[in-house]
C-alpha cells in the first residue's frame, strides 16, 4: 500500500524552507488499509495563489477545488488583502501600474516582445482558466546577459515565490525525455529550459507541449508514471533555432539592450528584482485578481486575435485580457517569426524548387537524384538542405537514407512555392520509391 501511494501521490511536509517529499505516513498507511471503499477525490497539485477557474470564476477561500482539481493552500508570501468586486477606475489603473513594473527593466525588442512578455506572466496566474495546453515561449536575445533567465524567474517568482524549474538541454532525445519527466514529478509551476544554444529540436518536447498528461518510466525503474502538465513552458538562450515542429507550438520574446555588453547596464528601477519581487508578491498577486474582477464587471470584452492553432483557447482569453489592460502588440510577431524561424522548410524549398527546375514532372528514382547531385549538378548541391549536405560530405552518413526520410516528410504538402511533392508508388524492378515535383494550379 505504501508504494501505490508513492507512485499515485506526492506527500509533503511544509518546512521553513518551504514544501519537502516525504514518504507516506506509515499511520496513514494502516488507516487505509482498514476502508473498504474511499472515494478521494483527484488532486493534480498544490497552488499558493487563488484559483482562476475555466468559467473564470475564482475560488480565493483555503481549500480544495473540485473544477480544477487544485488544492488552494496560501503561503506567508502570497497572502493577500480584499480584492474589490467591481474595481474602480483608479484601482485598475493601480493593479496594471504593478504589473507593468515587474517588467519595467526589461530591453524588449518591440511591442509584440513586450505583450508577449506579459501574457507569459498572466498565463502564470490563469493558467487553470485555459482549456488545453499553452505554447512555449522563447525569450531571445543576441548576447548573453541580457536577462533571458532572469525574465523567466521573474514569471516564476511572482506565481510561485521561486525561481523556475530547469532544464538544460539536451541534443540526445532520450535524455531530453528523462529531464522532462524528472521535471514534470514535481508539478512545477514553470519550467525553463535555459541555455538553449541556437537550436533546439527534440520530439518529446513536441509532444509534451500538446499533452495534459506525461506518462513515461522513472529513471532507474520500470514503474510507469503519469503526471499533469500543467506548467509553464519557457526556453531562454542567443538567437534560439526552434526545430521544425516546434516553431508552430512557440512564440517570440526578444530581448535586446543595443550594447556589446548588455551585463553592465545600470540604471534598474528594481535591482535586485527578484527580491523585490518576493516581498511584493501578495500586491502582485492581489493587482492580477484585480484586473480580472475589473474584466468580469465590464461583461468579458472580447477581441480578435490571431489564430493559433491547437492553443485558441489561451490567446483568445489572454489576448483579451491584455486588450483590457491596454496592452498592444500581442502576439503580432507571430507569423514573421514563425516564417523566419522555419529554417529547415525554407531550405527544402529551395530545394525542390531546382529539382523541379533540373528534372521537371518527370518521375525520379532517389538513387538517381543522389547521382546528379554527385556528378554534375552544382545548383542541386548549392541548394541542399543543411542534413543533406552533411551527409554528403560525411562518409559514414547517407545521403540517400536521408534524402528519402525528407521527401516522405513534405510529401503530398504544397510548398510557398506552389510545388508538390509527390510519390508516385513503388518502382516493380527496384522495389524502391518513385518521387515527382509538380507544379499546383492555383
Amino acid at each position: 500500500m505504501r508504494g501505490v501511494l508513492t507512485r499515485r501521490a506526492d506527500f509533503v511536509i511544509s518546512t521553513e524552507k518551504g514544501y519537502r517529499h516525504v514518504s507516506p505516513p506509515q499511520h496513514l498507511v494502516r488507516d487505509l488499509l482498514t476502508r473498504a471503499d474511499l472515494p478521494l477525490p483527484v488532486l493534480c497539485g498544490i497552488t499558493s495563489i487563488p484559483i482562476i477557474r475555466p468559467d473564470w470564476s475564482i475560488q480565493d477561500e483555503e481549500g480544495y477545488d473540485t473544477t480544477t482539481a487544485l488544492y488552494y493552500c496560501p503561503t506567508p508570501g502570497s497572502r493577500i488583502g480584499p480584492v474589490p468586486e467591481s474595481p474602480s477606475p483608479q484601482e485598475l489603473q493601480a493593479a496594471i501600474d504593478l504589473l507593468l513594473e515587474v517588467v519595467c527593466d526589461f530591453p524588449f525588442a518591440d511591442a509584440a516582445s513586450k505583450a508577449n512578455a506579459l501574457a507569459v506572466m498572466v498565463s502564470c496566474f490563469l493558467r487553470p482558466a485555459i482549456e488545453g495546453q499553452i505554447p512555449i515561449s522563447l525569450i531571445v536575445k543576441p548576447r548573453m546577459g541580457t536577462g533571458g533567465t532572469l525574465l523567466a524567474d521573474a514569471f516564476s517568482y511572482c506565481v510561485a515565490g521561486e525561481s523556475c524549474c530547469l532544464i538544460v538541454p539536451s541534443s540526445q532525445e532520450e535524455e531530453m525525455r528523462k529531464k522532462i519527466t524528472t521535471a514534470l514529478i514535481s508539478t512545477p509551476a514553470v519550467i525553463n529550459i535555459d541555455n538553449v544554444v541556437e537550436a533546439l529540436s527534440s520530439e518529446s518536447l513536441n509532444i509534451v507541449l500538446t499533452r495534459s498528461e506525461w506518462e513515461d518510466r522513472l529513471l532507474g525503474s520500470n514503474t510507469q508514471v503519469r503526471r499533469p502538465n500543467r506548467a509553464i513552458w519557457i526556453a531562454t538562450g542567443n538567437n534560439i533555432r526552434p526545430g521544425r515542429d516546434l516553431v508552430r507550438r512557440s512564440f517570440l520574446i526578444r530581448l535586446d539592450r543595443g550594447t556589446s555588453s548588455p551585463w553592465k547596464h545600470e540604471g534598474f528601477k528594481h535591482e535586485p528584482l527578484l527580491p523585490w519581487i518576493s516581498q511584493n508578491r501578495g500586491e502582485i498577486i492581489r493587482s492580477v485578481l484585480t484586473m480580472f474582477r475589473a474584466f468580469a464587471a465590464a461583461g468579458w470584452p472580447q477581441v480578435e486575435v490571431v489564430r493559433f492553432g491547437g492553443f485558441q483557447d489561451w490567446a483568445n482569453k489572454i489576448g483579451a485580457l491584455l486588450a483590457f489592460m491596454g496592452v498592444e502588440g500581442f502576439l503580432e510577431n507571430l507569423d514573421d517569426f514563425h516564417q523566419s524561424a522555419d529554417v529547415e522548410n525554407a531550405e527544402w524549398e529551395r530545394f525542390v524548387n531546382c529539382w523541379h527546375a533540373t528534372f521537371g514532372d518527370e518521375p525520379m528514382l532517389v538513387r538517381q537524384v543522389v547521382e546528379a547531385i554527385n556528378s554534375k549538378d552544382a545548383a542541386l548541391r548549392d541548394t541542399l538542405p543543411a542534413a543533406l549536405a552533411e551527409a554528403l560530405s560525411n562518409p559514414a552518413a547517407s545521403i540517400q537514407h536521408r534524402l528519402g526520410k525528407g521527401l516522405s516528410r513534405f510529401h503530398g504538402r504544397v510548398l510557398p512555392n506552389g510545388l508538390r511533392v509527390v510519390r508516385l508508388g513503388d518502382d516493380r524492378a527496384a522495389n524502391v520509391a518513385r518521387w515527382r515535383v509538380i507544379r499546383c494550379e492555383g
